[in-house]
């Protein structure tokens, strides 16, 4: 499947034109679209900001009249399992659709497309059933975002992995998903603590830098695919996604743990003054227990695998789809 464009209507001439330029600079465009997207909804908010002041206590009063996400509260929570099934529906015909007909678009960058406009015309005050449930999945926390969606991408990734060249290529991973993530979360928190104006302290800085150095190459990966990359090479980009995500998560916890405490927010799992030995006994201890529960649930899983073996058997059969 090449992916160039089939349009007996057209010229010779401007066929051949988008058969070059639209596979070629799809990802330009998507990105032009995005930004002229962004630019819309901000000059959009400051009109309405300078609207309202300019109307003086009349903008008060509009401003105390729009919805906030609290005013949703009479909504049932029974709705909320709709905006999950859409999005899961409409993300597979998506799918389908581009790798079949349109394979020069990158899926990534039209479900991102999707979700914002999803996401940008939902409230008002008459409600679809979908919008009521989008507006439910809004104040959603985040560890349970995490819990839901995470293991499924992760499952994936692992699921279609080269499982020779992943342990050919381990302690370079390890390398690459810990000290290196460790590093990006540094250098991205010195540029914040000197570069950026709002007097950042240390902590809050390396809890910045920890969320964005869990990067997720998927748009890499997939171009280094197409292009025929060797396969080393692939496995260190997609192979150090799949491990850097923990790395992440456990710089932000030590990180923001810290930076709470600072501040005086202390209790339960919040604030907590954590010392550098201290700090490196607990990264060891939840990276090395994560990788434990995740060795013994595996090989708990490709026991009952080979115990269920039974391809007759439909019981067996149903034991063997929940546990993948």
């Amino acid at each position: 499947m090449t992916g160039k464009m089939n349009n007996k209507s057209l010229p010779p001439v401007l066929t051949m034109t988008m058969n070059r330029l639209v596979p070629r600079n799809s990802d330009m465009y998507l990105i032009g679209l995005l930004l002229a997207m962004q630019a819309i909804y901000q000059s959009t908010a400051a009109a309405m900001e300078h609207q309202d002041g300019d109307h003086g206590e009349v903008a008060t009063d509009s401003a105390s009249d729009r919805r906030q996400p609290s005013d949703y509260d009479d909504i049932s929570p029974t709705f909320a399992i709709l905006y999950p099934s859409f999005t899961q529906t409409i993300a597979v015909l998506m799918y389908f659709v581009l790798s079949r007909y349109l394979p020069f678009l990158p899926y990534s960058a039209i479900v991102y497309i999707f979700g914002f406009m999803l996401g940008f015309f939902a409230g008002g005050d008459s409600l679809t059933n979908l919008e009521k449930s989008s507006i439910l999945w809004l104040g959603i926390n985040g560890q349970v975002l995490l819990l839901v969606f995470l293991p499924g991408l992760i499952f994936l990734d692992a699921f279609t992995l080269n499982v020779h060249l992943f342990f050919k290529s381990f302690w370079q991973l390890v390398l690459f998903a810990f000290p290196m993530v460790l590093g990006g979360t540094a250098l991205t928190a010195l540029f914040a603590y000197y570069v950026f104006p709002y007097g950042w302290g240390f902590n809050l800085s390396m809890t910045f830098g920890a969320i964005l150095s869990g990067t997720d190459p998927i748009a890499v990966s997939g171009l280094l695919s197409s292009l025929g990359a060797p396969p080393r090479l692939q496995m260190h980009i997609s192979g150090e996604s799949l491990l850097n995500d923990g790395a992440a998560v456990l710089f932000y916890n030590i990180f923001s743990r810290r930076f709470m405490f600072d501040e005086g927010i202390v209790g339960d799992g919040l604030g907590q003054d954590i010392g550098w030995v201290e700090g490196f006994v607990t990264f060891f201890r939840l990276s090395g227990g994560g990788l434990a529960i995740g060795l013994a649930f595996g090989l708990g899983t490709v026991f009952l695998l080979r115990i269920l073996n039974n391809q007759l058997s439909s019981e067996e059969s149903i034991i063997q789809v929940v546990l993948l």
